[in-house]
């Protein structure tokens, strides 16, 4: 809040801004305000997030044996449900450069229970993502249509490229 504070004095209180220009009796504030004011937590809000270490919280080893850790929530929500027809998964972690680190403090290839390709990204941004291979066609198309025989025979009859070879199911 105090940097919030020092941004708004800053940003709108010298004249330089339509709040300085409204206070100094320069121009109608109008109802520009609360504009103003979310324009100024959000910048405040971004330069925080960039100065943080959000891989240090997602991955950090205090939250690893709790029921929600984070970590954990994300692999799980990131795994392909074809997978359960067979096949292997390949798993990549995008983490911001600044956290090259966590990389072995936080023992990554363990905790994920294999190993892990890893990119660095320049922004803050956290991504973890899977590619499923070698999933059987016949078992993923099963699953896709919840196994009713009517959905493969409906698409049967939306197969309209002539340069694809289909494959019956």
């Amino acid at each position: 809040l105090a940097e919030l504070e020092e941004t708004l004095k800053g940003r709108w209180l010298e004249g330089r801004s339509p709040l300085g220009e409204f206070v100094f009796g320069k121009r109608d504030f109008g109802n520009h305000l609360e504009e103003y004011m979310r324009v100024a937590a959000r910048d405040v809000v971004a330069k925080e997030i960039q100065q943080s270490d959000t891989a240090g919280m997602l991955l950090s080893l205090d939250n690893c044996d709790a029921p929600g850790d984070p970590l954990q929530v994300c692999l799980d929500a990131a795994m392909p449900r074809l997978l359960s027809c067979g096949g292997a998964a390949r798993l990549l972690l995008v983490i911001p450069e600044g956290s090259r680190e966590a990389i072995q403090e936080f023992n990554l290839e363990q905790r994920c229970g294999q190993a892990a390709t890893i990119a660095l990204d320049q922004e803050n941004d956290i991504a973890v993502c899977f590619e499923a291979t070698g999933v059987p066609l016949v078992e993923a198309a099963r699953v896709i249509i919840n196994d009713r025989p009517e959905q493969a025979k409906l698409a049967s009859r939306v197969h309209t490229r002539i340069d694809v070879q289909w494959s019956d199911f």
